[in-house]
């Protein structure tokens, strides 16, 4: 029987618990640990997932597989709070529309399924966070605290790294690569909170002014309530309460619970070196590099490691097939764009160059909308360059 220790029980660690307790059943011995008593209490998330049966045609078709797959999962184990049928996305005083069914689910109540459903064939410790491990021949060793301060270590076979990004079992040369490779990570900070207008529809705003190479959400769970939040680049920005408090007063905003925030990786997927440590979720990069969803490719992630039969080395090859050209892909495009979305006078130039562009309106809304939804065309290698030389060589003079 092999011993699996899971750290973190956010959607990725609950999902593979519950996936490997009801598939691997007498297998394997499940050990997992979160940092918080009720691991579904903490929620920085915008709870909005897209249809994933609209996804197909524009996503490799792997990927919506697995994306369906943790659909199915994901709906038996949670409630819809609300249904839409289009998303707006707000550019300074432009507004596109979004043509897609999209969901509001109950993220906290899909966590606490998951571990409900697990915990009699596993052995949890809630309250625990592992800070430290040891590799030894033929066992790893991994290090817990409490949150009163009392410590233990625990010997497993293999590690599943869910404790969000960046992971405490990252290696030395990880973190050398994503310092050589410059990998960019979002800061996302978040709450319920009180509207004083109506907003029917998910609304993304876009402006370098409040969140700088991120997007901000207001995505209502009911005429008066919505949960709200901001993603930017964290180099970005000094002071993360105030910046977050200025998009609350913008859009006049209440807010209902304490913000809560996080860090989300958006420059693709990340895979261990060490033998028998497999990342899924945020640990591993699992976020869709253009719109920073991350619910159903977590749960993939699970579903992966299961198939790979928590081998490490079949497990990263499977991900980087499935999952890293596609989002290596995305992250070219966003790249790209980004720029925009950090500096102000590019901003205003793109603003003022789609208000008078008869042809760039129609085409950057088609943009605008795939990227949202992690639609990746071909043309677009040649179509996004093309709108970003047209745009930035407006900061000359013309002939």
């Amino acid at each position: 029987m092999r011993k699996i220790f899971v750290a973190g029980l956010g959607v990725a660690g609950s999902s593979l618990i519950y996936l490997a307790s009801n598939i691997m059943q007498n297998n394997v011995q499940i050990y997992a640990c979160d940092s918080r008593i009720t691991p579904w209490t903490h929620i920085v998330c915008g709870e909005l997932v897209p249809e994933v049966s609209c996804l197909k045609g524009k996503v490799p078709e792997q990927v919506y597989d697995y994306l369906t797959y943790s659909q199915k999962i994901l709906m038996e184990n949670t409630r819809i709070v609300r249904s839409f049928n289009n998303m707006i996305i707000i550019i300074d005083d432009l507004t596109f529309n979004i043509n897609f069914r999209f969901y509001m689910i109950d993220k906290s109540l899909l966590i606490r399924n998951l571990i409900e459903k697990s915990e009699r064939k596993c052995d949890l410790m809630l309250g625990y966070s592992a800070y430290r491990y040891d590799v030894h021949k033929n066992f790893m060793r991994v290090y817990l605290r409490s949150r009163e301060g009392h410590k233990k270590s625990i010997d497993v076979d293999i590690i599943i790294a869910a404790d969000s990004f960046p992971s405490v079992f990252y290696s030395s040369d990880i973190w050398y690569m994503l310092s050589e490779s410059k990998y960019r990570y979002l800061t996302c900070i978040s709450c319920i909170a009180e509207m004083e207008q109506i907003i029917e529809c998910p609304t993304i705003i876009i402006d370098p002014d409040i969140c700088p190479g991120g997007y901000g959400w207001i995505f209502p769970r009911s005429n008066d309530v919505a949960n709200v939040g901001i993603g930017f680049l964290t180099e970005n920005v000094i002071n993360i309460s105030n910046m977050f408090e200025k998009f609350l007063r913008k859009f006049n905003l209440k807010r209902l619970t304490k913000p809560l925030s996080k860090t989300l990786p958006v420059d693709g997927i990340i895979t261990s070196s060490v033998h028998n440590i497999i990342y899924i979720g945020d640990a591993g990069g699992f976020v869709v590099p253009t719109n920073g969803a991350g619910i159903n490719p977590a749960i993939a992630s699970s579903i992966i490691a299961l198939e790979s039969k928590l081998d490490s080395e079949i497990f990263n090859e499977k991900v980087r097939k499935v999952f890293g050209d596609y989002f290596n892909k995305l992250v070219k495009l966003r790249k790209i764009i980004d720029k925009y979305l950090i500096d102000k006078n590019l901003f205003k130039s793109l603003v003022k160059e789609l208000k008078r562009g008869k042809i760039l309106m129609p085409l950057f809304r088609k943009v605008l909308s795939d990227l949202m939804l992690g639609h990746v065309v071909p043309m677009y290698r040649i179509v996004i360059p093309c709108i970003d030389s047209l745009v930035t060589s407006l900061k000359f003079p013309r002939l």
